[in-house]
């Protein structure tokens, strides 16, 4: 709804579970995310981190001031189908979530409210977009997740974007298997894809801005935010 009034909204970013860590500092790479709202660099580059962490198991009063588990990032970012420098505008969330609006999954009404408030893109709305989607806590299984995918493409969001980003799921559960059914989904699209980011649920988080303007560049193998966040 903000996205749709013409805010500028950030995802991948949460207060709570950021800057209130049980660990007695935050995540490096995360903390250097946060103080890019303290800056007006206008183009910043949306690096892989060279270390990833294993998610919380309980958050008792115990763990307080323990250290995440963390482990070398051995993969990094993993680029598939596409070629040159792909422009276009940032736009996504959790694929959960969006599953749920537009199956009524969670909620029996909840398609017809958003439908009653104009809230559901056009397919049409697609057509400039770089699409960023993460998995929840949940860890979906594959199945799930490859039907999640397919509702994607029915309807047409899949067929109209311009390049598909995908968050490392949670503790890397269901890595490869997430990773083949995005590779042979997107292959059949033609649609080019990077996997493995770091934002929403997985640990470290970068923050990506909602209708602002990036680049996925497939030859240097980076992506790019091309404006500023704070745009007027």
């Amino acid at each position: 709804m903000l996205n749709k009034l013409g805010l500028i909204t950030y995802y991948g970013l949460n207060f709570l579970s950021d800057i209130c860590e049980l660990q007695d500092e935050m995540i490096p790479y995360t903390k250097r995310s946060y103080e890019r709202f303290f800056t007006i660099k206008t183009i910043y580059e949306l690096k892989s981190s060279l270390t990833w962490y294993l998610n919380w198991k309980e958050y008792n009063d115990n763990q307080i001031g323990f250290p995440l588990v963390s482990k070398k990032e051995n993969k990094g970012y993993e680029f598939f189908n596409g070629k040159g420098i792909i422009e276009g505008v940032f736009w996504g969330g959790c694929l959960e979530s969006i599953f749920d609006i537009y199956t009524s999954e969670r909620y029996n009404d909840q398609r017809s409210v958003y439908e009653k408030y104009n809230l559901i893109p056009s397919p049409d709305f697609f057509k400039d977009k770089i699409l960023f989607l993460e998995t929840s806590e949940e860890k979906p299984k594959p199945e799930k997740f490859a039907k999640m995918i397919d509702l994607l493409i029915k309807e047409q969001i899949l067929i109209n974007i311009k390049c598909l980003l995908v968050c490392k799921p949670d503790d890397e559960i269901y890595y490869d298997e997430y990773k083949e059914i995005l590779t042979k989904k997107t292959k059949e699209l033609n649609l080019p894809f990077v996997y493995n980011l770091n934002f929403g649920q997985e640990l470290p988080r970068n923050f990506i801005p909602y209708g602002i303007k990036g680049e996925v560049d497939f030859k240097q193998r980076k992506i790019f935010i091309n404006e500023n966040i704070f745009k007027n």
